[in-house]
């Protein structure tokens, strides 16, 4: 048989101190199993600050002030944009910290102006994270000689490019024993071949360089086979 909290009147399941939740958290909180708080209800429709006219929501205040005294401070109810310096009212829950603005318009404006009294630090940024991704300007700069000869390209993706590259252990393809430094067209574009992944492989520079826009058998033809072990 479930025992009843210790409370006069109290029906409720009791825990390991005779008191239900209810009370336990009273006498936790206050020491005191009948101290209900320092909230009381209100039976008035609307929040109990006079200056407010909102609807009540709960312990006698509307939303937004029950929230401002359950977390035991209180937010300035407005605002001043920093953009436009106007007065506006602080949106529900919102934290006047991080709440800047006015209005949308008013925070790209100032996002573009930021933007554009620090354009060298924006390209600056840019570089040093093109510099971090050689594989996708070489995917890029591909794709764009393609597309200007009018080829068939297929769409070649930084991942492919670098799973291609570390299946040949990130050296030449050509001739196996310098370092990669480009990404090759096997049949160049210019001899009608298409920007595909299956028409690329890793190359040095002097192989790429020595291979030009010729045919691969063409070249190895006038390099020697010694130089060329594909």
């Amino acid at each position: 048989m479930t025992k009843a909290c210790s409370i006069a009147g109290c029906k409720r399941k009791y825990n390991g101190k005779g008191y239900c939740a209810m009370h336990a958290l009273r006498v936790q909180r206050y020491g005191d199993p009948h101290r209900t708080g320092a909230w009381q209800k209100n039976d008035s429709p609307y929040c109990k600050l006079p200056e407010c006219g909102r609807p009540h929501a709960a312990k006698g205040f509307c939303n937004r002030h029950y929230q401002q005294q359950r977390k035991g401070h209180i937010l300035p109810e407005t605002l001043i944009c920093q953009r436009c310096e106007t007065s506006f009212e602080r949106p529900f829950k919102g934290n006047p910290v991080t709440i800047r603005y006015c209005s949308a318009e008013c925070r790209y404006e100032q996002q573009l102006e930021d933007y554009r009294n620090d354009v060298n630090g924006q390209k600056t940024k840019h570089e040093m994270w093109l510099r971090s991704r050689p594989e996708i300007i070489k995917a890029n700069e591909h794709r764009r000689r393609a597309r200007k000869r009018n080829k068939e390209t297929r769409v070649v993706t930084e991942g492919d490019l670098l799973r291609l590259i570390a299946r040949h252990g990130g050296m030449c393809a050509y001739c196996k024993a310098e370092p990669y430094s480009h990404i090759d067209h096997v049949v160049p574009l210019s001899r009608g071949g298409r920007h595909a992944l299956g028409n690329l492989l890793p190359a040095c520079a002097y192989c790429n360089l020595s291979k030009s826009a010729r045919l691969l058998s063409d070249w190895r033809y006038s390099r020697g086979r010694d130089r060329v072990v594909i």
